[in-house]
């Protein structure tokens, strides 16, 4: 499969990223509304169990936009995408002890983990 075939093909199953970035956003935003209504760490709470859902989301969004929600096996992105899947989870126990030294820095920390990521 050649690249351009493959990022074809990833745009179209997951509708260009739209829906799990809308996903994402509700997510971030929910987390920001808790922050300024609650504690920090139920802000904190909101953004990891909200976190968790994100791609499922997305990927129903997805679907219900009648796309098909899986890409093709011999998809060599779709290595690329689990890679750095698993590097933003190897991370995430490091961002979730950020906030016992510096509590300012968690939201930071955390963008800068899925920068990486993806």
């Amino acid at each position: 499969m050649l690249i351009a075939d493959a990022q074809r093909n990833m745009h179209y199953v997951y509708f260009g990223g739209g829906p799990g970035v809308l996903v994402s956003a509700w997510v971030w935003l929910s987390a920001g509304l808790v922050a300024l209504t609650n504690s920090a760490d139920a802000s904190i709470m909101t953004l990891f169990i909200g976190g968790i859902f994100i791609h499922p989301a997305g990927l129903l969004m997805a679907k219900a936009l009648r796309r098909p929600g899986a890409h093709d096996s011999g998809n060599p992105l779709g290595i690329l995408a689990l890679e750095g899947t698993v590097l933003m989870l190897l991370c995430l126990p490091l961002v979730y002890g950020v906030p016992r030294a510096h509590l300012e820095w968690f939201f930071p920390a955390k963008l800068l983990v899925i920068g990486v990521a993806t």
